[in-house]
């Protein structure tokens, strides 16, 4: 957990509705479908300098009910902290199911190479003989999985570096393998956090085992499949600042005899910014972690390098410690 000094000038968020925000994601949608409307290049984004800061977040994930009369089912709250400082971010949230007292933390951060992931449950942060599982990744971002770091690192993360191959083509968050469309804005004049990410999806399903399957028509032709949005924003030093963000995806709905019969939002989640402070604070993590590591090439499909982490340290992926480490993984 990051703790603010006394005279850090934490400072709640005044939050300002973006102006025409649903109307312009709707234009959006139908422009971008026909192709009228083209994403910003990642490189003609003017890089102005962010300040190092830290945000207090909660959040909800809710899954809509079919009937528009039923109030949605609340499935997650969770609360927690995003820090960042020159191009290095780090994420905490705990996670709290309304049906179990458990409570779970999961911490983010970038790293040499790719990002690395922990997770505490109530018991393992209190209980010293159970060492904390940390997993590293070569992916860009917090796994999607764990939406409740990636939304966060999505709305807060200053420029992120997202999964874009080429043109109008992104590589689906959830998938090594998937691809799809996107269209991209940027909030405010300075251009530093993302707005509007709409994907549209080619038509396919990616299964578990990562096979590729395509949707009948009408589908077959895409659909709009991720959307992310700020709704409100505030001012933070200069910076036009997003407060409140919404984040949904859309899958398949299945009739008769698994035939697809129509799209439809899967679960939403709101992230509200509560308060903001200058500086990047660091977080809490054990001491030592036992490791999977991914992010080294050499590392075959199946095969998992796994070793002891001290202090959070992590070696970069073409270091001579991880390759003598995939070398030997290579000979078993």
């Amino acid at each position: 957990m990051i703790s603010y000094p006394e005279n850090s000038a934490v400072r709640a968020v005044a939050r300002q509705p973006v102006p025409g925000s649903w109307f312009r994601v709707i234009i959006v949608l139908c422009l971008f479908t026909l192709g009228i409307v083209k994403s910003p290049a990642a490189d003609a984004v003017k890089a102005a300098p962010i300040p190092p800061f830290s945000a207090k977040f909660t959040m909800r994930s809710e899954i809509p009910a079919t009937d528009p009369a039923i109030p949605p089912e609340i499935i997650m709250r969770s609360e927690g902290y995003f820090a960042y400082s020159n191009g290095v971010w780090e994420v905490e949230a705990l996670a709290r199911n309304p049906k179990s007292p458990d409570v779970m933390t999961l911490n983010s951060r970038k790293i040499t190479g790719g990002t690395r992931t922990t997770w505490l449950t109530s018991v393992s942060k209190t209980d010293t003989n159970i060492l904390t599982y940390a997993r590293a990744t070569p992916l860009v971002h917090p796994e999607y999985f764990d939406n409740i770091l990636f939304l966060p690192w999505l709305a807060l993360c200053p420029r992120p570096e997202l999964p874009i191959q080429s043109g109008q083509i992104i590589k689906q968050f959830y998938s090594p393998i998937g691809e799809a469309t996107y269209h991209l804005d940027f909030l405010g004049a300075e251009q530093a956090f993302v707005s509007h990410l709409i994907i549209t999806n080619k038509g396919e399903i990616i299964t578990p085992t990562s096979e590729v399957w395509k949707l009948e028509a009408p589908f077959d032709q895409g659909f709009i499949q991720f959307v992310y949005e700020v709704e409100s924003m505030t001012n933070f030093h200069g910076l036009s600042f997003p407060s409140r963000s919404v984040m949904y995806q859309q899958g398949p709905i299945q009739g008769a005899g698994a035939k697809i019969v129509g799209i439809r939002a899967r679960h939403k989640t709101y992230l509200m910014v509560e308060s903001l402070a200058p500086g990047f604070r660091n977080f809490d993590v054990p001491p030592i972690m036992v490791a999977d590591d991914y992010r080294s090439p050499a590392v075959k499909p199946g095969k998992t390098m796994t070793y002891r982490v001290t202090d959070d340290t992590w070696e970069a992926p073409d270091s001579p410690f991880i390759s003598e480490q995939a070398r030997l993984l290579a000979n078993h």
